[in-house]
Formats: structure tokens, sequence, C-alpha cells
């Protein structure tokens, strides 16, 4: 069998299309190899990539059989919407073709090519298929496949479901991702840099250099408002390592000095300062599950100081939330900002008819956590919260990582067996924190630009700020 793809897009038909490609996109098209593995930025043009090299199979190459494959079937529809538009404008301006099948609900869509007498020639086909259901993408033959957001698709799924259906037919792949990790997309993004490799070939843009039409102030804004390691990863289309930690400059964040160090009931309280008056205050409370422990976390509102933080396990739940009570009352009564997931209302309910003011956080999707985190994270990347001086909990922030997934998502947890219930408290108190804190307001007003990196609808997560 060739190492080699067969035929190529032409600009010929990309002007039946009305599709200009940008440098890197035309180098993508013209490259011969069988496997191709662009590693590009967000919002850089992937999705017009893979639509004008479906659009083309469909007009230009009677009898081929392709697939967009994505991680969920609306990421998928994106490309096959795309394509499907590309199609209208050629079958308007090449009277040889016609579109005989559409379903846009299906994703299916089938070109049918006729010579100059009206006989039919050939008819090429195109769906759009969820990589989260491979027992439905067995069994087909296909000359292409097109894989949207590979990064985040398993292993298995090419391996067991996707690779046979080319196995007849020695038809091309184009996988098209962000990258997420040293994961099996970076074998073979390694095996397309390898000038030897003429099955594969391999690019690594960055989406200020993919997208000339966006502004660079643009990722100047995102740089400012994102967690190093995630700009990296998601604009500068860098491999980030599973162990990185996820909170950047932790040693190098501003200390205060624990002045006061005692033993409470099942834990230990660490003191930096008492209630300053007119400081607000808010407190995270992170209650334990299992084997963890409960953890209060006091913010100084005005300065971004932690205050104190107190750390019991093995106590009833009553002796718990008597000495939430006090110390919130120690405070000014300072609001609780409590996580609640996975412990229903009961706390919370049993806080406030204390006449503790308090405010649950359920984290109904990691999406959420993930995001209070990220905006800790940000805290410490710029300075802006001053830590206890305390070496235990450096040693936790150090610990929670980014891991894997098996899907091959990036995620932020304890490394290990490890505890996060300090970086919870820490998080669930920082939100409430003023964004200013962060970045000057005009840029993110109440965090949103922030969250929308995130996908994050605002309505779930305003009460943080507010």
């Amino acid at each position: 069998m060739s190492d080699l793809r067969a035929v190529k897009p032409s600009q010929a038909f990309f002007k039946f299309i009305d599709y200009k490609p940008y440098p890197f996109q035309q180098e993508i098209h013209d490259s011969p190899a069988l496997y191709r593995i662009p590693i590009i930025g967000r919002q850089s043009g992937k999705s017009e990539v893979a639509s004008a090299e479906a659009a083309f199979e469909l007009c230009c190459v009677p009898d081929s059989s392709g697939w967009i494959v994505a991680p969920t079937y609306e990421q998928a529809s994106i490309i096959f919407n795309r394509t499907y538009v590309k199609v209208e404008k050629a079958v308007a301006r090449l009277p040889h073709l016609k579109i005989t099948a559409y379903s846009r609900r299906d994703m299916k869509l089938e070109v049918s090519h006729y010579d100059r007498q009206g006989n039919l020639i050939g008819v090429a086909r195109f769906a759009g298929k969820s990589g989260d259901k491979p027992d439905n993408l067995r069994g087909a033959s296909l000359t292409y496949c097109i894989i949207d957001e590979a990064a985040m698709i398993l292993k298995s799924v090419w391996d067991e479901a996707l690779s046979p259906t080319l196995s007849t037919t020695n038809g091309w792949v184009l996988m098209i991702t962000t990258p997420k990790g040293y994961n099996w997309v970076y074998q073979w993004f390694a095996d397309g840099q390898d000038q030897n490799n003429r099955r594969y070939q391999s690019w690594q843009i960055p989406s200020w250099v993919a997208n000339p039409r966006t502004a660079l102030e643009f990722y100047e804004e995102q740089r400012r408002v994102l967690p190093d390691l995630t700009y990296r990863q998601e604009y500068g289309a860098e491999f980030i390592s599973d162990a990185g930690s996820v909170f950047v400059g932790i040693d190098e964040a501003p200390r205060v000095h624990v002045s006061a160090r005692r033993d409470i009931p099942g834990g230990v309280s660490l003191t930096a300062k008492l209630r300053q008056p007119g400081h607000g205050y808010v407190i995270g409370a992170d209650f334990a599950r299992l084997n963890d422990f409960s953890v209060f976390t006091v913010v100084d509102l005005n300065t971004g100081e932690v205050a104190r933080q107190d750390r019991v396990n093995i106590v009833a739940w009553a002796q718990q939330l008597a000495h939430l009570k006090e110390v919130s009352r120690e405070y000014g009564n300072a609001l609780v900002v409590a996580d609640v997931t996975g412990l229903g209302d009961p706390l919370v309910e049993m806080l406030s008819a204390q006449g503790v003011p308090v405010e649950a956080v359920r984290f109904s999707s990691l999406q959420i956590k993930e995001a209070l985190i990220s905006k800790l994270s940000l805290g410490i990347q710029y300075k802006k919260i001053t830590m206890l001086d305390d070496e235990d909990t450096r040693k936790e922030f150090r610990s929670f990582v980014y891991t894997r997934t098996e899907s091959g998502q990036l995620r932020m947890a304890a490394a290990g067996a490890g505890h996060d219930d300090r970086v919870i408290s820490h998080a669930l108190a920082w939100s409430k924190v003023p964004a200013e804190f962060i970045t000057p307001a005009e840029q993110i007003e109440k965090g949103s630009a922030f969250f929308d990196q995130f996908g994050i609808d605002m309505d779930s997560v305003n009460a943080l700020f507010d």
C-alpha cells in the first residue's frame, strides 16, 4: 500500500466554496502524508481545515466515504454543518453534482456524481460520529477519517474501532486537536516530526501564529486571566506534563507569619492576624468526607491575606459547627462559604439557624470546581493572595496537580492519595475576593471573562462574586 494520499484538495475547488486558507491551513492541505496531526491552539481555524477537506472528498472523489469523529455529537456537528455549507456552494456551481441525501439531525450527507450524459458514476458519503460510543463505530469501511479534538478521545477508540475502518482502503486520517498532555496523540505528533517517516506529518502552531486576523491584544488578555499552564496548553498548543502543579509560583507567593499555633479539639488552629477594625472577612469551609479533614480558612477581603486556618478531623458535626460559629463571630460575623457537595444542606441549615451568615456551594460539575480553583491559582500566580507561612499548606498546594482522565481530559486533583481540603477551603474563601485582586476590574468584570474560558454559565457562579 502507498504511504501517501492519492488525491489532495486543489485551489480551484477552494474557489468554488469561497475558502481562502491561511498559510498554515494551506500547508496542511498540501501535505501528502496519510496521517496528518495539526496540534493547534484554540480559535485558530481548525474546523475550517477539516470541513474543507471533507467538502473536497464529497465533491471531487466519487465513492469516497468518510466520518468526522469528535468527543461528543455536539462537537462533531460543528464540522459536519460547516462541511454541508461548503458542499451547498459547490453543488450550486458544479452541475454534475447533486445532494441526494442529507440529515442535519442524524449528521448524514450524500453527494451523487454524474457524467455529462446524466449517468450516475458514484456517490460520496459523509457522516458525523461521537467518540464516546465506540460500539457505534464498528463495521464500516472508510476512505478517510477526520478526528476533532482527538486528545479528548480514548486511544482504545482508535485502536479498536476507527483504525479497522481504514484498514482495507489505505484511507487517510486528519487528527486535529488542541493538546491535552502527553497522551497517545503526543506519540502520533512525535511520529509526524520524524522527517524520515513519510506516512506521518505533524504541526505545532500557537493560536496567534495560526490566526493572523485575531488581534494580539486578545491573547495578551487571555494570558492575564488564565493560569499559565492553561494558557500555554489552550492557546500556545503546548503539551503540558500531567504532573504539572496547578499552583504556579506557590513557593514565591507572599507569606504572613503564623503568630499563634494552638491545639483545638481534633486538630490545630493557625492564626496570623486577629480581626482588624473596618475589615471584612470570609471563611471557606470544606467539610470532611471519609478520611479527609475539615478546614476553615479565613481571608481578609481588604488585603487578600489569609488570617487564620483551622483543620480538624474525627470531630462530631455539632462540635465542628459550634467551632465554626465562634470563628465567624471572632471575625465580625464573617460570611461562611461552605462546600455541601455530597453532604446535602443540613449543615448549612444548622449554621443558618444559629445566626451564622452562610452560603452553600455545590460542585454540580467539575467545571465549577475547577473554575474556582483556577481563580485561586491566578491569585497565587499574580501574588495577590498572602498565604500563611506554613510548610504543610504549601506541600498540599504543590501536590495539587493536573492529572489525566481515561478519556484524556485534564483534571485538577490531589496527587495520589493526598489531601485537597486546604486547597478547596482556600478556593471557597477566595471566590468572594473582588476580581480586581487578580486583574484590573475593567478587564474582568466579576470574573466573567475568566469563567467564559471554561464555558461556564455565569448564572451558576455569579452568587460567588455578589
